[in-house]
């Protein structure tokens, strides 16, 4: 509105107070200076219709024409303005020519008033042209302006979007790793007790499957709670381990080097790939084929390796369904941290196997 306000101000200035038009026509004192005021309030639609609002300042601008002592010339130059910088460059240059109609009237109107008409032209041309180019310019910079601010909102928005795909597929990862791992330990007992396997304790199997409910509800409420807790970490894996014997699966833990402290994200990686590799080999090996977890510290990187035996009898002719989930969403889990991931058989049996690397997060404390 300023810009407006200005404009009417000036052009008012430029309004004389001679009456008399070419050819000795005569206008009311209050005309010219009222068209200026009512054209002042169209530069107000110069954002929403600037190739309108333009066309009637250029207009107005051949005033010159039958009033040659008036020259308008800052609406037509805020229009101008207006049209750089919100039309494509292929309509700002014809309308940055087209001003060369009402300047170059002013600028004979000048010269027809002036000693020497000459000189005068020259001058006026000039300021004229400089006028134009400047407004072409600082309507550009704003055109340029307005769309690097677009590119990056629309980036912003990109990456929010990508940020909440990400969390929504981390959130998918860990619904799956906190709960097919125990929902599958609970079929697996529920499975044990039904075919009455030899040595097997039924109560015993009652309480491991109560306990593994319980540890689903406490995951299922992490997760409602977005994750706002930790999650588990690298020293959790001797739990996990000893929950799985006692859910009947015999899994030895050997530890090589010195444990240290790691990022939440690393700790909860290697504690979800123990995890996942031990659910597998329940569910596809049966639940009395023995397991080993390696956990081997180095000064670069942490290797985790879950091994496995096949199955010494018809336990799992009938094995569990799974839906393939749990090793992609590992290996896109070890791949975002830099790592390594293998999957697959081993000897008589399978293993699962990460190499995580040890970030500059990562102290020399003890777990």
């Amino acid at each position: 509105m300023s810009c407006a306000v200005v404009a009417g101000a000036v052009d008012l200035l430029m309004c004389s107070d001679d009456a008399v038009g070419r050819g000795g026509v005569r206008f009311p004192g209050w005309m010219l200076p009222t068209v200026v005021v009512v054209l002042s309030g169209v530069l107000l639609l110069r954002r929403r219709r600037p190739r309108l609002v333009f066309a009637v300042q250029w207009s107005w601008g051949l005033v010159g024409i039958v009033a040659p002592h008036t020259a308008p010339f800052a609406g037509l130059l805020v229009a101008l303005h207006a049209v750089v910088a919100r039309r494509p460059w292929r309509e700002s240059v014809p309308a940055a020519v087209a001003c060369a109609v009402p300047f170059g009237v002013a600028t004979v109107n000048a010269a027809a008033v002036s000693p020497d008409a000459p000189a005068a032209a020259a001058v006026a041309a000039t300021a004229w042209a400089a006028s134009v180019v400047t407004t072409v310019a600082l309507g550009r910079a704003a055109h340029q302006a307005a769309r690097r601010a677009a590119l990056l909102a629309e980036l912003a928005v990109r990456e929010a979007e990508a940020a909440r795909q990400a969390e929504r597929l981390r959130l998918a990862r860990e619904l799956h790793d906190a709960v097919a791992h125990t929902l599958s330990g609970i079929v697996v007992q529920a499975a044990t007790a039904r075919v009455g396997l030899p040595g097997a304790d039924p109560f015993a199997t009652l309480a491991t499957i109560e306990s593994q409910g319980v540890r689903a509800m406490d995951e299922l409420g992490r997760l409602v709670g977005v994750l706002r807790t930790a999650g588990p970490v690298v020293g959790d894996i001797e739990a996990l381990v000893a929950d799985a014997a006692g859910a009947g699966t015999p899994v030895l833990l050997e530890v090589v080097g010195t444990p240290v402290a790691l990022d939440a994200e690393t700790g909860l990686v290697a504690y979800r790939i123990v995890q996942e590799a031990l659910t597998n080999a329940r569910k596809h090996a049966g639940p009395s084929v023995p397991a080993r977890v390696e956990c081997r510290w180095g000064r670069r990187e942490l290797v985790v390796v879950v091994r496995s035996g096949n199955p010494a009898g018809p336990e799992r002719e009938d094995p569990l369904p799974s839906s393939g989930y749990g090793l992609r969403g590992l290996r896109e889990r070890v791949d975002a941290l830099g790592g390594r991931f293998h999957a697959g058989p081993d000897g008589d049996g399978y293993a699962v196997r990460a190499e995580l690397p040890l970030t500059s997060e990562s102290g020399q404390v003890p777990v």
